[in-house]
């Protein structure tokens, strides 16, 4: 899906409207009648730490598989697939991005390593995970400092990506990409190996998901 107005630097989402908006399934056109961001309850700032927004379309979308939405509190140490449109590329030996492409969907896995992040009804609203070097273990930051297949990092522009995991066969969205946490130093030795990123933990949102969708 494709949004037909880009976010700028000096522009918030509360200061556009729906109809700057479209999303396109399967070369089916919808409008957005409604944005909904989430209010920050408790101690949980939007403006910091969550990408967390539902968009109401004009129409059911029909004929599409969506996943499900993940409920359960046991994401540690389970493996994902992101996916994103942002940059990507072969990585080699010394964790340099050759970049192919761009704009094109691209995918990887990797292990929940951690929650983190401020706390929603006492559960902590991040997942966390770092990309490890298959060389220099000494650079993995939490978790297993050994990658998995096709262990994988986001990149620019993947930020609002999903993480889906598989879960009774069917394939659940499980985190929403927020950031990456970079380091200039550790860069300029080890490129994007030890690069950690930050994931809306979908699970402690999923009631106020529900509450805010109108049958």
């Amino acid at each position: 899906m494709t949004a037909n107005q880009m976010f700028t630097k000096r522009r918030k989402l509360n200061d556009l409207e729906p109809g700057d908006f479209s999303l396109d399934f399967n070369g089916n056109i919808f409008k957005v009648k409604r944005i909904i961001t989430y209010t920050g309850r408790g101690d949980y700032s939007t403006e910091t730490e969550t990408d967390l927004v539902l968009l109401e379309l004009d129409r059911d979308v029909n004929n599409i598989a969506l996943p499900g939405l993940n409920t359960k509190l046991n994401e540690l140490g389970t493996q994902v697939t992101g996916v994103g449109y942002g940059i990507y590329g072969i990585v080699n030996e010394k964790g340099r991005l050759k970049i192919q492409n761009s704009g094109v969907k691209s995918a990887g896995k990797n292990i929940i390593d951690k929650l983190a992040g401020k706390e929603v009804n006492g559960k902590p609203a991040m997942l966390q995970f770092d990309f490890d070097s298959p060389l220099n273990p000494a650079v993995s930051k939490m978790g297993s400092d050994h990658p998995i297949e096709m262990e994988y990092t986001p990149s620019g522009g993947d930020s609002g990506g999903g993480l889906f995991r598989e879960a009774g066969g069917k394939m659940e969205l499980i985190g929403i990409l927020h950031s990456t946490q970079g380091d200039i130093e550790n860069f300029r030795i080890n490129g994007y190996y030890g690069e950690v990123s930050n994931w809306t933990r979908v699970s402690v949102f999923t009631d106020w998901i529900k509450s805010s969708i109108i049958k």
